[in-house]
């Protein structure tokens, strides 16, 4: 039988009752509330990056620093990883949306891009930035034991309206850390021997990638974008946004692989 204690409180508007929580018994459906890691870069400087991320409108759970900083092994914290950062805005993963409620992020200190003459010059990142990430994201994903589908880059669940990690972002080295998804090289072959001569279906395309996680409506731009991301994220060498025998025989291979 289970006892109790109850005191009871008197004050001048009433009776009121004060209570005591019994936490001996444990429920056993429960999950975490972190559900997926997002990667970011900031496309401004660090004294910047710091500035805004702790300011009252935008905030991330951690920051990686550029130069000496990085060399030395600091990573910032300013999010506790139960508590809400505001980095993702409107986003959409798998299903889920405002990953805000259910993401840790990771912002990088990278300017991104810059156009030259008509091309894109993106920053590249620097090694002790790469590692400090990977170390950081092992350590999240073994606390929480978070899928590698879902760990993503911003561009993965807001495609259009952010780029960031970019095409520089080593997907694959993370990867080969325990990070994150990538094909199976002899899944992607099959698919592109199977896909060489056959005109993909819009339908098809609108479903693997929507099985994938991508939120698609079947509007040409919605698609355009969701494609140019995943080329981003698994297909860097070129992301265009047109889905080519080998754009699809990668998404293929990921949706066999995990399903």
């Amino acid at each position: 039988m289970l006892h109790f204690s109850i005191i009871i409180l008197v004050s001048l508007c009433g009776n009121s009752f004060a209570y005591y929580v019994n936490n001996s018994l444990k429920a056993k459906s429960y999950n975490n509330r972190q559900r997926f890691l997002v990667i970011h870069y900031t496309a401004i400087d660090l004294e910047n990056s710091v500035k805004i991320l702790t300011g009252d409108k935008v905030s991330s759970h951690y920051l990686v620093p550029d130069g000496k900083l990085a060399d030395e092994g600091v990573i910032y914290q300013f999010v506790d990883e139960n508590l809400r950062a505001f980095t993702q805005g409107i986003s959409y993963w798998r299903g889920w949306t405002n990953l805000n409620d259910n993401g840790i992020s990771i912002e990088i200190v990278n300017l991104g891009y810059e156009h030259i003459n008509e091309t894109i010059k993106w920053f590249p990142f620097s090694n002790s930035q790469i590692q400090l990430v990977t170390n950081l994201s092992k350590d999240i994903i073994k606390r929480y034991s978070l899928e590698p589908k879902n760990v993503i880059g911003h561009s993965d669940c807001a495609p259009g309206r952010k780029q960031d990690p970019g095409p520089l972002f080593p997907w694959e080295q993370l990867y080969k850390n325990g990070i994150g998804a990538w094909p199976d090289k002899n899944d992607v072959l099959h698919f592109q021997q199977h896909y060489s001569n056959t005109n993909l279906k819009l339908e098809e395309i609108h479903l693997e990638l929507q099985t994938y996680g991508y939120y698609i409506n079947k509007d040409a731009e919605t698609t355009r974008n969701a494609i140019i991301s995943f080329q981003m994220h698994f297909r860097p060498a070129k992301y265009d946004g047109i889905m080519d025998t080998e754009t699809f025989a990668i998404l293929k291979a990921l949706n066999k692989k995990y399903r």
